[in-house]
């Protein structure tokens, strides 16, 4: 899987296989995507969409890293395109026809967990930390995703805690997995997402809001230190 490249894309790899969209975030070291990541993810979902041979889309990552975030940006053109590309991707998943899956091959942090919540059913693997880290604010919808579990502060993956299923086989994870989706894509999974997250819009309009004000309170604190320091 992690020798897999798409011509013309960087961070993202993807493939079909038994009729699932297999789409492979494709972290750096620090187990991160970039802005340019989620708009590769964006392209491939709106590519499996329309595809007639994909009947389901699976979302995984490479090297026992499912992703553990988005790169921060750091000005204010950069931050508007990072809350732009979150928005675009959260409002693309809830609006597919098609079923789609996460297959946590490692640990989903903050932003990485977000991608996780908006999909129909999340499977990972035994043993891997899924959640958000204390004082994140959610940009994907996960105020209103992170209903459907009963905690989403970071702790180990627990069946219907945090996840839907854990599986304990490294080796056959893939496989065990698109054999689960093969069984679960007859369900009416994209009517239910559609439906849970018909208020999604002013979700999405109150965690930017909240966000843009956390920046601007920091940025004052910053430079509050700076003044004390001279």
């Amino acid at each position: 899987m992690s020798n897999i490249r798409v011509q013309g894309y960087d961070q993202i790899s993807f493939w079909q296989e038994e009729g699932v969209g297999v789409i492979v975030l494709r972290t750096n070291s620090r187990g991160l995507i970039g802005v340019r990541g989620i708009e590769e993810l964006l392209t491939a979902l709106s590519i499996a969409s329309v595809d007639r041979e994909v009947k389901s889309v699976a979302i995984t990552g490479m090297n026992n890293i499912f992703c553990k975030g988005i790169e921060k940006a750091k000005i204010q053109d950069e931050k508007k395109e990072f809350l732009d590309a979150c928005t675009s991707l959260a409002t693309l998943i809830s609006s597919m026809k098609k079923p789609i899956f996460a297959l946590l091959n490692g640990d989903a942090i903050n932003e990485g967990y977000e991608i996780a919540l908006l999909c129909d059913l999340i499977i990972s693997k035994k043993g891997f930390s899924l959640g958000v880290d204390k004082g994140y604010f959610f940009k994907l919808g996960g105020s209103l995703t992170s209903l459907r579990f009963r905690g989403f502060k970071l702790a180990k993956a627990i069946e219907r805690e945090n996840t839907d299923l854990v599986l304990s086989e490294d080796e056959t994870f893939l496989q065990d997995s698109i054999s689960i989706i093969h069984r679960e894509e007859v369900y009416p999974y994209p009517a239910r997402r559609n439906s849970f997250m018909v208020n999604l819009k002013g979700v999405l309009d109150f965690e930017r809001s909240s966000f843009l004000y956390s920046e601007i309170q920091g940025d004052k604190k910053d430079q509050e230190v700076s003044v004390d320091g001279l």
